[in-house]
């Protein structure tokens, strides 16, 4: 009596231990898909959250490469900038070359200018020096001679010095329009002395 007693409770023991297995099995089964539900809800919501990223990054690439094309127009252009203002750069440095050496000449120019007051002043000091002396005697030489009866011998005293004349060769002293009076200054041709006898 007592061995059918311990086996009758060894079998029934897993016999209960099956049916409350079988009985929260339907409980699980619908929690764990309760939880596939949420994990695949969650699933596709990331799912559409990255298709809208991927939309996002797809436009946002585009626009890129639109300013990607943009910045390479740009940097043509400004290659093409660069090589014109290289070139106004290498004009202006040759102006630049020109203005100096023009500028080096005047500054000597302006150098001899300014020592020009001086050799003003020296030349000022020799003419007030001459003035006073050598030009009173430089008139009374001009005075003197256009006193002289020299200058009255003009359109009468002429000299040929090419051409013969009666057969003499030249030169020659011609008077012309005038008479001729040779003296001794003794006022008597009768005296030999060769002094227009």
């Amino acid at each position: 009596m007592h061995k059918t007693h311990r086996f009758t409770r060894a079998v029934t023991t897993p016999i209960i231990l099956i049916v409350c297995l079988v009985m929260a099995a339907p409980a699980m089964a619908r929690e764990s898909l309760s939880s596939l539900r949420n994990d695949l809800t969650s699933t596709q919501n990331r799912v559409g959250t990255n298709s809208n990223d991927i939309a996002t990054n797809t436009a946002t690439g585009a626009a890129n490469a639109a300013g990607i094309g943009n910045n390479e127009g740009n940097i043509r252009g400004n290659t093409i900038d660069i090589t014109a203002l290289q070139g106004s750069l290498a004009a202006a440095e040759t102006t630049i070359s020109t203005l100096q050496g023009a500028l080096a000449t005047a500054e000597a120019t302006i150098a001899t200018l300014v020592g020009l007051p001086a050799l003003v002043v020296g030349l000022q000091a020799q003419i007030d020096a001459i003035q006073p002396t050598d030009v009173t005697a430089l008139q009374a030489q001009v005075d003197a001679i256009e006193a002289s009866p020299v200058f009255d011998l003009e359109g009468i005293v002429t000299v040929d010095d090419t051409n013969t004349l009666q057969g003499v060769a030249p030169p020659h002293v011609l008077f012309t329009g005038a008479n001729v009076h040779i003296r001794n200054g003794a006022e008597s041709t009768t005296i030999a002395q060769s002094l227009g006898n």
